[in-house]
């Protein structure tokens, strides 16, 4: 500031974090009539989650308009998600919220999310893996490893999985746990027919 005092959103963001948390919560009451709490407190956690924000933030351009330092509390790709709450929360201060919804509305889920194919794919798609990979008795891996984002020092990650030296699937994502959600639900549309193969099989067997 012009008295010399370090500025910074802290306090936009924890008000931007609150109003997202409600106008989400609102949207999804209102889209879901006859889904019960548990459903939409998960949903509402895969928008607002740490990964999304950055992924929206990077998508509306925020990254290019941010000014900071990382630091071992702030990792460099959450300063993204964190800017986009700090708007978020202006755009309350400003202008009520009202314009904080259509903002939402507008330049966000009408842009990045399908809330009916949310619902639907809402799925731990790591677990969902480990899980078959146990029932089947073939040990998978995960293999994951950092990269660079446009040559700045924000990080994203590729993830593969491997069913011994057999590629299955691979993704990317904004931290570890995205980047093998992406690979592991690959993994999965690749397995499906070796999975269901073997039941068909049994079947025609014994009519």
């Amino acid at each position: 500031s012009e008295d010399g005092i370090l500025l910074n959103n802290e306090r936009l963001e924890f008000l931007g974090d609150a109003v997202l948390s409600v106008l989400v919560s609102d949207i999804l009451f209102h889209h879901f009539e006859t889904k019960k709490e548990g459903f939409l407190t998960k949903t509402r956690a895969s928008i607002v989650q740490r990964e999304s924000l950055n992924r929206f933030a990077v998508a509306l351009g925020l990254d290019k308009l941010i000014i900071a330092t990382p630091t071992a509390n702030t990792p460099h790709l959450s300063i993204y998600g964190n800017a986009l709450e700090a708007l978020i929360g202006a755009i309350y201060t400003d202008q009520g919220f009202g314009r904080c919804r259509q903002f939402l509305e507008k330049k966000i889920i009408a842009r990045f999310i399908d809330l009916d194919d949310l619902a639907v794919s809402n799925v731990n798609y790591k677990s969902t893996l480990l899980e078959r990979s146990q029932r089947e008795k073939k040990p998978i891996r995960f293999e994951t490893r950092e990269e660079r984002l446009d040559g700045k020092r924000a990080v994203t990650f590729h993830a593969a999985v491997y069913q011994e030296d057999i590629l299955l699937g691979e993704g990317k994502g904004y931290s570890k746990k995205e980047a093998q959600q992406v690979a592991s639900k690959q993994a999965l549309e690749w397995k499906k027919p070796l999975i269901t193969a073997p039941d068909e099989g049994q079947q025609e067997e014994n009519p």
